[in-house]
């Protein structure tokens, strides 16, 4: 039963005019009655009969649901967009003749109860869509068939856990107590059902007359998510405990019961069920052994009245939570890879069994991490638990592109970096998948670099570009993150969208695409026009002007006050300008081109007066020169904008200057294109020690900033991989679309380096070797693709094919 993709509404005829017509022939349900500050699990229901052939429908509903045919999960969704580009996914059903029952489980949790829906989900209200294709539409689509509805009882939400660091981004805790749930249900058994509730017509953006702001529906643009049973989990720990408060409870080794470890490895490894005794309480830590994000799946007999926990953690802490610490405190781990003496703090889900037969529990939403803590308690029945499995899920990338050096320590980096960005792709982009799950501009413009480097799949990349262009707010700024159910401005990000767009339509293309977008990089560059005063300086606007996560630096700001001038940002408007005209040449608007090379030029001439030291041949961050950061100085270098003097003395205190605040992890992409401007790939090599130090400390994933770390898994930390081909094989596109690409060798103190890196019409193969001051080697570029090769000697022509040198 395979999802299908669509690239247009199947209803939708563009020849007639429908604007006063509904354009599809379907309306939302919902339930009779639901709390608006609450949170609640429905049930909807439709019998059919059928001929036999392929069935296609199209599902969607606020907030999420699991579909099913006849009791078999046809799939989970909708892919998540936002109100005004809300995501219907579609399937073909392989429906047999005969009777059949559609069901679907759809939950649903306002922003304004105890237990928020994350902070991701933009809602309306609870609702179910579902239209089908064919002779049987009028039999089964919402609003015109028959369908009933039910509350799904026994299925709650788990407040706001007492950890810190956005406990609550995430949601969709589950409690589900088995004594309550309405078993069979999504086979549409049980009693209890009542016609659902007519809301009002489907709307699609497209074609709308008038319509409810909100749900305007189109077409999923991904894949359905990879889903695949784990098997790689090894218990680390099992012990005996008093009660189910075991955060305040460190793993004590000593405690161990070794007896009991291989009962708990079959059932995790083998699928061999495991019985617990009555009176029974135990804790069980599990260790992936990589980092994983993924459903909990539980079967269970017997044992009525027992509980089963299963909580999620990336690492283990040194210190417990129930104290009041700072925030380096509070995030101290250490080597990822010790449990002892450490304490266990996460997101659960909670299962209640009845002591029916084969129980099967599931968790609505996934999660993620290295461990999962497993708490069972058992009361007068012993319990059998038939299965215990875990389901990853990711974005369903294929990373193809290879990469190799006389150095192994950059090769090592690579499984790590993409393993992070894996995780951290799902039906958007996510900052990280542990505590925020959100896409972040910043984050993703990275992210992306990496994917389309490294795999042919760019369909993530063009709807995070698009979700943040359908963020545009009144005042024209690109949401900080998108979808978010709150508003976030964050002005400098919204540079870093111009600069996602630039990247696309040099490595993929599209000119079609990049129309479509083009109105919103113009409004984004126009607000920041806005904020140029009578001498040219650019005032920071209001707003969270987040630059990086720097020691000694409020909120990731080296100026935190709006309305003053500011070196890094003025800096990274000139770049993003430079960018923005290179993307009106592409479309063709050679005075938008011109116009913003001119406010380049004019804004670079002002940062030389205002922030320029020469004594100390640098930019500082303001006007008074107090505050200094290398990410001034590298966002100068790369805009390009700087004379041949100028920029060989910001280089110089670049590599020499040790007062400079510096770049961490996310930044240090900039810092890494500006070392790779100025050939110092030597120095490139050497900041990445904290990478190359992450295997040491027990990490299968990248930290989101130097020790102590939050997150453990954050992908605009992959970085490193980009440059491996852009910077130190120097392959970077020559022309829109990858029509030609100029590669500039950089091999630093390598002795030699080699790779394939993804092309839109194939691969670019390469090897390069080094002789002293010269370079020889091997390029084989795919057909229809033209190039240069640079040397510091000379420069040479590429044509398809094999190049020797």
């Amino acid at each position: 039963m395979p999802r299908v993709l669509l690239d247009r509404d199947p209803l939708l005829e563009p020849t007639r005019y429908r604007f006063m017509d509904a354009p599809w022939p379907v309306s939302w349900i919902g339930p009779v009655q639901f709390d608006a500050d609450g949170a609640g699990v429905w049930a909807f229901r439709c019998k059919f009969n059928h001929s036999g052939e392929t069935l296609r429908v199209h599902v969607s509903a606020d907030q999420r649901y699991h579909l099913y045919l006849d009791g078999r999960r046809v799939g989970r969704g909708p892919e998540r967009g936002d109100l005004r580009h809300w995501m219907y996914n579609s399937y073909d059903l392989d429906v047999t003749a005969g009777a059949h029952t559609l069901v679907a489980i759809v939950w649903w949790c306002s922003p304004t109860s105890p237990t928020p829906p994350p902070w991701a989900q933009q809602t309306q209200r609870p609702g179910f869509l579902l239209m089908a294709e064919g002779d049987k539409a009028p039999e089964i689509s919402t609003g015109h068939g028959h369908w009933d509805f039910r509350a799904v009882t026994g299925v709650g939400f788990d407040p706001v856990p007492s950890i810190n660091w956005f406990a609550d981004a995430i949601g969709w805790r589950v409690k589900v107590d088995g004594q309550a749930y309405p078993w069979g249900i999504e086979r549409g058994e049980c009693d209890g059902w009542q016609p659902a509730r007519v809301l009002h017509a489907a709307a699609v953006a497209s074609v709308v007359w008038e319509s409810h702001p909100y749900w305007l529906l189109r077409p999923a643009l991904l894949p359905e998510m990879r889903e695949a049973r784990f098997a790689g989990a090894r218990v680390r720990h099992i012990e005996e405990v008093p009660d189910a408060d075991t955060i305040l409870v460190p793993v004590n080794a000593q405690h161990h019961i070794a007896a009991e470890e291989a009962g708990w490895t079959e059932l995790l490894r083998d699928h061999r069920a495991l019985e617990l005794p009555p009176h029974t309480r135990r804790r069980v830590v599990v260790d992936f052994q990589t980092y994983l994000c993924g459903y909990t799946g539980l079967t269970t007999s017997g044992g009525a009245g027992a509980t089963v926990r299963v909580r999620w953690a990336e690492s283990l802490f040194i210190h417990d939570a129930s104290k009041q610490k700072t925030p380096a405190q509070a995030t101290q781990k250490g080597n990822r890879s010790e449990i002892t003496g450490r304490h266990f703090t996460g997101f659960c889900d909670t299962f209640t069994t009845d002591g029916g037969a084969a129980r099967a529990f599931e968790s609505l939403w996934w999660k993620s991490g290295r461990y999962v803590e497993i708490y069972v308690e058992t009361h007068s029945e012993p319990l059998t638990i038939d299965a215990l499995a875990f389901t990853e899920t990711a974005y369903p990338y294929d990373f193809t592109a290879k990469f190799n050096s006389s150095d192994p320590r950059l090769e090592n980096v690579i499984p790590i970096a993409l393993h992070t960005l894996k995780m951290c792709s799902h039906e958007t982009s996510t900052d990280c998948p542990y505590y925020e799950q959100l896409n972040y501009t910043g984050d993703t413009r990275l992210q992306s670099l990496v994917a389309m480097t490294c795999s042919r799949d760019d369909r993530l990349v063009r709807k995070s570009i698009l979700l943040f262009d359908w963020s545009r707010t009144g005042d024209t700024w690109t949401s900080g993150r998108y979808p978010t159910r709150s508003v976030q401005t964050i002005p400098t990000f919204a540079m870093w969208w111009v600069a996602m767009v630039y990247d696309y339509a040099m490595y993929r293309g599209d000119l079609l695409f990049l129309r479509q977008v083009m109105p919103g990089v113009r409004a984004v560059i126009e607000r920041w026009r806005q904020q140029i005063d009578e001498t040219g300086l650019l005032k920071l606007p209001a707003g969270w002007n987040f630059v990086d996560w720097v020691k000694g630096w409020q909120a990731g700001m080296s100026n935190p006050v709006p309305d003053v001038g500011c070196g890094i940002t003025q800096w990274q408007f000139v770049y993003t300008l430079m960018l923005a005209a290179e993307l009106e040449g592409i479309v063709n608007e050679p005075l938008l081109a011109q116009r913003h090379v001119q406010t380049a030029a004019a804004l670079a001439a002002t940062a030389e007066r205002t922030f320029c030291v020469p004594e100390r041949g640098l930019f500082a961050d303001d006007p008074a020169h107090i505050r200094f950061s290398e990410h001034a100085q590298v966002l100068a270098l790369i805009s390009g904008q700087l004379s041949t003097s100028i920029a060989a003395a910001v280089a110089n205190g670049l590599l020499t200057d040790g007062g400079l605040a510096r770049t961490s992890i996310y930044f240090s992409h900039y810092t890494f294109e500006a070392l790779a401007k100025i050939g110092r790939i030597d120095v490139l090599i050497n900041r990445m020690n904290l990478w190359f130090e992450h295997e040491r400390m027990g990490l299968f994933t990248l930290l989101e900033e130097p020790e102590p770390s939050r997150s453990d898994c954050h992908a605009w930390g992959a970085h490193p991989v980009f440059h491996y081909f852009a910077s130190i094989l120097g392959i970077r596109p020559a022309a829109p679309a990858f029509t030609k690409v100029m590669i500039t060798p950089k091999l630093g103190p390598l002795e030699w380096a080699a790779g394939e890196m993804i092309h839109p019409l194939g691969s670019i193969r390469t090897k390069f070797e080094r002789h002293g001051e010269s370079v020889s080697g091997e390029i084989e570029l795919p057909p229809g693709v033209t190039g240069e090769l640079v040397l510091p000697d000379q420069r040479v022509a590429l044509t398809p094919g094999l190049s020797r040198f």
